[in-house]
């Protein structure tokens, strides 16, 4: 099973942000006949409804645990780069399986920090790591990157049947590019100076030079992905 194949129709995307994910498959997946986004943060989806022109998509602010659709009311769930930013995987997938139609597909996306990664996904795993931890430290829940057992467990635990996974390994062309570079180490240096005004341990803030340094001799590359594909159980 692949994104460009699996049955999608009627479609609900979680923890949505800008519809990056709905953009995408979008372009790769003809089966999409109508799409829902939601997310908890009104602003964000208030500028994905601004850009988003296919007119099959709407976003809308919900409770991903406590979500407003009735029983069975979609073909497919996706869930992309997100299951981290839940404290309870279990509560909302569990969620994800009410709303699914018997049969319906779940699709979870999310980068894993075992297997073979490269110095350059290491500078990935590491920076997400670090960002997580400045989230905890402020009172806002950010998990480290999951193992990709640890995902496929939670997917395992609802009784979704015929799991699949596959592995995604994107490749950039230069993971020494300087702009590409300078970018992260600009976000890096964001958060240090917002832990600096909150007055956050300095080990913190001294861990940020260092992955800086890290990235600047290892380069940076995004790490690999692991895409699970499942289904709710038919009637």
């Amino acid at each position: 099973m692949t994104l460009e194949t699996i049955e999608l129709g009627r479609m609900l995307d979680i923890a949505t942000g800008a519809g990056q994910f709905i953009h995408y498959l979008l372009q790769v997946n003809p089966t999409i006949t109508e799409v829902v986004g939601i997310d908890n943060n009104e602003r964000g989806i208030a500028q994905a409804q601004k850009r988003m022109e296919d007119k099959r998509v709407t976003f809308q602010v919900d409770d991903a645990y406590n979500l407003k659709y009735a029983d069975e009311s979609f073909d497919s769930v996706t869930i992309s780069n997100s299951l981290h930013h839940f404290e309870d995987p279990i509560k909302l997938l569990t969620e994800v399986k009410r709303v699914l139609k018997p049969g319906g597909n779940i699709v979870v996306s999310e980068m894993f920090s075992d297997g073979d990664q490269t110095l350059q996904q290491q500078s990935h795993i590491e920076m997400h790591h670090w960002f997580a931890k400045f989230d905890r430290l402020i009172n806002r829940f950010h998990d480290d990157t999951y193992e990709q057992q640890e995902l496929i467990d939670f997917v395992a635990k609802l009784d979704f049947e015929d799991i699949e996974t596959s592995v995604i390994n994107m490749k950039i062309d230069n993971p020494k590019e300087p702009k590409l570079l300078a970018a992260y180490s600009r976000n890096i240096k964001q958060v240090q100076d917002m832990a600096k005004a909150r007055e956050l341990p300095e080990e913190f803030i001294t861990k940020g030079t260092e992955l800086i340094a890290f990235m600047e001799d290892n380069g940076f590359s995004p790490a690999r992905n692991i895409l699970i594909f499942a289904h709710k159980q038919k009637l």
